[in-house]
């Protein structure tokens, strides 16, 4: 049965290995696989460096979802099968309604299978983008590196979600909070918590798959 947060109170968590985990004060993890009743009111970006010499390493979304008390900011690579899960569902996301999160991830022929499913009225939101149909989605840039394996770049898919991604930031921002008496996030007329109060400044707790799944 999938684990789900039960505690209020506002959360960090980054995804890895099919979970969503949080580093306590203490420095045990809590994880689980589902956030629920959640509406997402915000998203935004950071840059992650090295804490030794300062290297840009990559890009994280961050997801901010809320219910009636809690605050959570859900972050993942850009670049990664979980923010691609989102992508995919952009189209059909309804802005302003909730919906639930639920992360995953399986081995299969010794390749780890990541995904970030949501749904909206009790039914998992359909992916735009397959291997069949790819509309107007640029194709992976793929290569061939050092000892045959096989290298995937996937700059061009991601400059193009992000393009898309700026009409679901606008709609956010004019979507009126959904609870307006919010204890951690306030309504659209005041302002939201900081980035520096909601999200944790060192990078996240884990690396990418070596094998990271791509849908397409």
């Amino acid at each position: 049965m999938p684990l789900e947060l039960t505690q209020s109170r506002r959360r960090n968590l980054s995804i890895q290995e099919g979970f969503m985990r949080e580093r306590l004060e203490d420095g045990t993890i809590n994880q689980f696989n589902k956030l629920s009743g959640v509406h997402l009111v915000k998203i935004t970006f950071r840059k992650v460096e090295s804490k030794e010499d300062g290297r840009y390493i990559g890009d994280v979304i961050q997801f901010h979802l809320i219910d009636a008390t809690d605050y959570f900011v859900l972050e993942t690579w850009l670049n990664s099968s979980y923010a691609r899960g989102f992508f995919q569902v952009m189209a059909s996301f309804e802005v302003g309604h909730e919906s639930r999160w639920a992360t995953l991830q399986y081995t299969r022929n010794e390749k780890k299978k990541a995904y970030l499913n949501i749904y909206q009225y009790g039914e998992q939101l359909p992916w735009s983008y397959t291997r069949d149909n790819m509309q107007d989605c640029p194709p992976l840039d793929v290569s061939t590196g050092p000892g045959g394996k096989t290298i995937y770049n996937s700059d061009l898919q991601d400059a193009f979600f992000l393009t898309k991604l700026e009409a679901v930031i606008a709609e956010l921002e004019s979507t009126p909070n959904p609870f307006p008496n919010h204890p951690l996030f306030e309504s659209r007329s005041g302002t939201a918590p900081t980035e520096s109060q909601t999200v944790n400044t060192a990078p996240p707790a884990y690396s990418e798959p070596e094998e990271d799944d791509l849908p397409f």
